[in-house]
């Protein structure tokens, strides 16, 4: 290792230091010749925002005591919250009717109306569409719970088992998608609430754009928004994952995933895949990622040494390290997850575009949370996924080549693949949150789809979490003589911006909690959702003022009795 090229100004490198992220590993290429690996600074372009959200260079200077250790300690600082928050972003758009059965009931499990999938136009394998049809698509689940919720009984069973097959698991039948530990029968309601939205239009208006998911044109994402007020305590900021290496490249402005700041669609956190960020926590604990020569060598040292006259700080960047080094096992096995591929079914639908079937990717992501809440201390406690999807522009859910406008490098699930890994990541979410994990799940999408797959600013949004008095209970917010009326549109085309109907009781609220308006009860928005959950979350942590002063309205998550 070579000399440092020019004097250590100590004043001038901490207040890089304090700058963080990029700035930060700019400052170390300039003063020092130490190789800095993996992709702590690809992407360049999109990384000077991030300053102290980011979890992967955090993480890194927490584990092998790094120059932005005082961002650490920052992050460290900000409350003490146990809860942590996951948001799943779809892209690119959602179709209602792969989830949810609309109309009326006519029977246990018969729904009548136009709300279903036509599984002799809207497939293109016969063999796809008959398997659709024999696991229920089209009818009620015949789980009390589930039917409340109006899914439909194919990806009820999935989110029931957390299988391929909506079965309950078996080593036979090899019918698991993950390992077998991660899953199991859905959590009773005194454990973990599903509460989910019918007609919730855009935050903020656009086609295919991560800041379609954003709170307002001017606010962030609802990971940033948490994060900045205080919200929720993650020492380590945010973990923001790609679905692998390659990314649908549709119409949006950013291909891969992004937490979005609030100016526009600039990134305030970078994704990264499951396994580069695995592979940067294990070259981290192991040593291998930074030179270990003297201090007036290593300037990483250097700066080690002056955080030791915090023994506070020391003492808990030695322990996360040391949790980290503990769970390495754990974590590694999610990121092998990642590099699965699944043999392809044509009845399964089961496949990505340029893959001869599908990856774990997604699967990966929701497998490293569950083992992340198992870190003692729970140094990463605010985590952005990524479900990618193929564009369909009116073609059929089990489509299998690129569309709208991609180019040939694509990594998109079909939507019938990706609604089964929907359903199978939430179950091993729920068993998480069931095992006492404080953990919010957020389910959101960039846009819905109409009855005939086409674009569309409507969708709905799911949240799981703890169960039980003062936490959250089963609710659909909809409106119940709408979705039962076979006729109405809500039924009929569910993703129409008129179908945004009043929903049954007043959830929405001004930012003060009290109640709108009458016009302003039609069509709550995705970024209403996000501000629910940031609202429940801010009440346990008595953070409100926060959401006062954020100026968006919110819908008050249903709270248990």
């Amino acid at each position: 290792m070579s000399k440092i090229k020019q004097p250590f100004d100590r004043r001038a490198f901490l207040r890089k230091s304090i700058l963080g992220g990029v700035g930060t590993s700019f400052a170390l290429e300039q003063l020092l010749a130490i190789r800095l690996y993996g992709d702590l600074i690809a992407r360049k372009a999109l990384m000077p925002m991030q300053s102290t959200l980011d979890s992967y260079p955090l993480m890194q200077n927490a584990l092998k005591g790094g120059a932005s250790l005082l961002n650490v300690h920052k992050a460290m600082a900000q409350s003490t919250s146990e809860w942590s928050v996951v948001t799943i972003k779809i892209v690119n758009h959602v179709c209602t009717p792969l989830l949810f059965r609309l109309g009326e009931v006519s029977g246990d499990t018969t729904v009548q109306g136009p709300g279903s999938i036509d599984l002799s136009t809207r497939v293109k394998n016969a063999e796809c569409g008959a398997m659709l049809a024999s696991k229920g698509i089209n009818l009620l689940s015949d789980i009390d719970r589930f039917r409340n919720l109006r899914f439909n009984k194919w990806f009820a069973d999935m989110l029931r088992f957390g299988t391929q097959d909506g079965l309950a698991y078996s080593a036979a039948a090899n019918n698991s998608l993950v390992d077998p530990s991660l899953i199991g029968e859905f959590p009773a309601d005194s454990q973990v609430a599903i509460q989910c939205g019918l007609g919730l239009s855009q935050g903020v208006s656009g086609n295919h754009s991560l800041a379609n998911m954003k709170l307002s044109n001017t606010m962030p994402d609802l990971a940033k928004f948490i994060l900045d007020t205080g919200i929720v305590y993650s020492p380590l900021g945010i973990t923001c994952f790609n679905m692998g290496d390659e990314y649908d490249q549709a119409e949006g402005a950013t291909p891969f995933n992004i937490v979005c700041s609030g100016d526009g669609e600039a990134a305030a956190v970078v994704g990264r895949s499951v396994k580069n960020y695995f592979d940067g926590i294990k070259q981290n604990v192991s040593g291998t990622g930074y030179s270990v020569s003297s201090t007036e060598d290593n300037l990483t040292l250097a700066i080690d040494q002056l955080v030791t006259q915090d023994p506070v700080l020391r003492k808990e960047l030695l322990a996360s390290r040391a949790n980290f080094v503990t769970a390495l096992s754990e974590l590694e096995s999610a990121a092998n997850l990642e590099t699965e591929v699944q043999t392809y079914d044509t009845a399964q639908a089961n496949f990505q575009t340029n893959m001869s079937g599908a990856g774990k990717e997604f699967l990966a992501q929701c497998a490293y949370v569950a083992k992340a809440m198992n870190i003692p201390g729970q140094p990463v406690r605010n985590f952005s996924l990524f479900l990618n999807t193929i564009d369909l522009d009116r073609n059929p859910i089990d489509f299998d080549a690129a569309n709208g406008g991609n180019t040939s490098v694509i990594r998109a699930l079909t939507y019938v693949e990706g609604m089964r890994q929907l359903a199978v990541g939430l179950n091993v979410l729920a068993q998480s949150i069931a095992a006492g994990n404080k953990l919010i799940v957020q389910v959101i999408s960039e846009g819905g789809r109409s009855n005939d797959l086409a674009d569309s600013k409507n969708s709905f949004g799911i949240v799981l979490g703890p169960a039980g008095v003062g936490n959250l209970s089963d609710v659909l917010y909809a409106n119940a003589a709408e979705i039962n009326n076979g006729n109405s549109l809500s039924v009929v085309n569910p993703a129409a911006p008129e179908a945004n109907t009043v929903w049954d009781s007043n959830y929405l609220k001004k930012p003060d909690g009290s109640a709108v308006d009458d016009a302003e009860l039609i069509g709550p928005s995705v970024a209403n959702l996000q501000m629910g959950v940031a609202e429940f979350l801010a009440e346990k942590n008595q953070a409100s003022t926060a959401i006062n002063d954020a100026g968006i309205n919110f819908i008050k998550l249903k709270r248990g009795e």
